[in-house]
Parts: structure tokens; sequence; C-alpha cells
């Protein structure tokens, strides 16, 4: 699944009418967007955004496939993905987050932190989850903290920053 991206997770269902309640903010969830999606069932389903609104924070999204809440109701919990390449170009400082998974964590004088074996969403921001043999850390994904990502992640580490999990 390296070539495909989580853009949402679907969480429940909404009405009777096949639409799911979607967390996610990815530019994909538009109705404009005509590339497939896959939902992370077995095998894999393939979908089509038909519609999508907000509502109170969360998209309700209904699939082309779908028009009954008897056919949707499979989907609550599960992952939304789509292709590397229906997702076109990242900016200059975009990255896409799964691409963190596995990459060295070094602090600005090259001392060796950890490797990334998780990312974490948190309302204030996500958290990058890096072990380094028993010990866990929390690391913000943002600026402050991140200095560069450049096939390994470079971190401005400041006192306190790197308390145990």
């Amino acid at each position: 699944m390296r070539d495909m991206i989580k853009v949402g997770t679907i969480t429940s269902t909404h009405g009777i009418k096949g639409e799911v309640k979607v967390i996610g903010d990815n530019p994909c969830f538009s109705k404009d967007f005509q590339h497939p999606l896959y939902i992370d069932t077995v095998p894999v389903t393939r979908v089509h955004i038909k519609s999508v609104r907000n509502q109170n924070g969360r998209l309700i999204v209904a699939f082309k496939e779908f028009d009954n809440i008897n056919q949707v109701e499979c989907f609550k919990n599960m992952a939304i993905f789509a292709t590397r390449d229906s997702l076109g170009e990242l900016e200059e400082d975009e990255v896409y987050l799964q691409d963190l998974i596995d990459m060295e964590v070094y602090n600005e004088e090259g001392k060796y932190i950890g490797v990334v074996v998780d990312i974490r969403e948190y309302p204030q921001c996500y958290y990058l989850v890096v072990k380094n043999n028993d010990k866990q850390y929390l690391i913000p994904f943002i600026k402050e903290f991140v200095v560069d990502i450049k096939g390994e992640i470079i971190i401005h580490e400041m006192e306190g920053l790197l308390g145990w999990l």
C-alpha cells in the first residue's frame, strides 16, 4: 500500500441514503474529485465521490456506488485511501504523514533520537511517536520542533521535549 495515501476515516453512517461521516481534510473530498478512492476492506472497495458537505466539523460523504445505509454500515471505522498520482504534486514544504514512518530522527547537533514508529493526531497537532530502544517520545509535528525533513527528520530539541511516553 506504499503507493496509497490515507486521506480519511469513516466514523459512522449518516441517514438512510448511504452517506457516511468522514474525518479528513484532504482536497480529494470534493464532488469534483474524479479519481477513485479505496476503502480499507478485504478485498479493497473502490468508490467515487458523489457529494460532500460539512456538518459540525465532519464531512458527510456520499459515494456513487451506494444509496442505502445497509450498504455502508460495514465501513464504520475504516480508512479511506487515494493513490499518490491522483493527489497531485506536493508543495515545497509538504510531506505525506505516512512517509515519515520508519524515518530516523536526529537533533540539530546530529545526536540520534530514534525512529518514527507512529503518528498520532490530537486536537492541537500531529505528534510523531519516536522510539529508541525501550524509550518512546512524542514530538509535536510543527515548525518550532521539526526543523527539516530530507530523508531523515531533524528536530529542535528543547529542554523537556523528550519526556518519556
